[in-house]
């Protein structure tokens, strides 16, 4: 497993950073050692621990902790083929800026590691494969593979502690401009909107700290979050029609609102989506931030998707809800249609383009979204 334990230093404050880590972890490191500010991540490393001893060049100088955290989760979402290959083109090309080796995790395929060399058709097949990254299978029985092996060998290498670097000469092309980071899913998230500013851009990976937002607006050279555009919230977890439904002008939206939302719907199931879907239709709401008091309060609203009347409502309610005794061979004698009116009326319910949406146990919309009954009223009757 990877492992970069970075000693960083402040005046007469020190602390221990452990990478890949959160924007949380890294927030706190630098509260431990006195920065007040949070964007601010170029600090002094007084130690590099790593089981990457090549990048003990960062050791004793100021690096940027945001870089690093980006290069630590890069490798260590590498097999150990792709970590060799890295290793090995640090002692060839030996890169000192964090933003070389950065855009050398990118690059790999320029640079072929053979510590194997009993079999050519393998030396050349591994080669291909680097390049190319896949064969197909249709190709395969008329690539010489022992010829490019040989031709390969020919050009001499260099001898690394992880086998011999072939360099392809390949131009290098440049992801991480020392600027803004490229886009990179290490870990799973509920959303991930770019923002962008100035002809640059930069994903967010949410839910994440409010750190976090604010050190991809600073990167970008905004002046606020509020200069940058937001996009890419179509490509999402809930229905296509959910963002009209709870924020009518989410494309130009508060991107915090956004970020609090997603931490309450991370556990959500996919019938969660749907029903927040309906519950925010049925309360008219038109921000994210009463999404999140919609979300955080899911469990109080009954929800029965695609009826919509008395009957039919009182049909589902009787089999399929659990919340009474069914039995098929009284199906003519259940009263569906009045025990839906009962429902709607105690529930203050309404048939809705989703379905039927009713607020439980005696709980009003004021109450979870913290507005007087008399304003909540007026919401809902300027919808009617």
């Amino acid at each position: 497993m990877l492992s970069i334990r970075a000693t960083l230093k402040r005046d007469d404050h020190e602390t221990i950073l452990n990478m890949p880590c959160n924007d949380y972890d890294i927030d706190t490191a630098m509260q431990n050692i006195g920065e007040a500010n949070m964007t601010n991540t170029t600090q002094f490393v007084s130690q590099m621990d790593s089981n990457i001893r090549e990048l003990s060049v960062l050791q004793d100088r100021f690096i940027n902790v945001d870089e690093l955290n980006f290069l630590a989760k890069r490798l260590d979402s590498f097999s150990k083929k792709e970590l060799n290959q890295f290793r090995a083109a640090m002692v060839v090309v030996e890169p000192v800026e964090l933003k070389d080796m950065i855009n050398l995790t990118f690059n790999l395929h320029n640079y072929t590691l053979i510590s194997d060399f009993s079999n050519i058709d393998t030396v050349g097949k591994t080669h291909v494969l680097n390049i190319e990254g896949a064969i197909a299978t249709n190709q395969e029985p008329f690539i010489d593979y022992r010829a490019i092996g040989e031709e390969l060998l020919s050009t001499g290498g260099t001898t690394t502690p992880y086998g011999v670097l072939f360099q392809n000469g390949i131009h290098m092309e440049e992801i991480y401009d020392s600027q803004v980071f490229p886009i990179f899913l290490y870990e799973g998230c509920v959303f991930a909107p770019t923002i962008g500013y100035a002809g640059k851009t930069e994903t967010l990976y949410m839910p994440c700290t409010k750190t976090s937002i604010e050190k991809a607006v600073h990167r970008l050279g905004a002046p606020s979050m509020n200069e940058c555009t937001l996009d890419n919230l179509d490509a999402l977890p809930i229905a296509p029609d959910w963002l009209v439904e709870i924020c009518p002008n989410y494309d130009n939206t508060d991107v915090y609102g956004l970020n609090k939302l997603s931490a309450v719907i991370t556990d959500f199931e996919p019938e969660d989506y749907s029903k927040l879907v309906a519950i925010c239709f049925y309360a008219e709401i038109d921000d994210f931030d009463k999404a999140v008091l919609l979300a955080e309060n899911i469990d109080s609203f009954e929800f029965v998707p695609d009826v919509d009347d008395y009957e039919s409502l009182g049909r589902y309610l009787i089999r399929a809800s659990g919340n009474y005794l069914y039995d098929e061979n009284l199906d003519d004698y259940y009263d569906s249609e009045k025990l839906g009116e009962y429902i709607v009326d105690n529930q203050h319910g309404e048939f809705i383009a989703y379905g039927y949406v009713g607020i439980k146990d005696g709980i009003h919309l004021s109450d979870i979204l913290g507005e007087s009954d008399e304003m909540t009223n007026s919401i809902r009757m300027e919808g009617m």
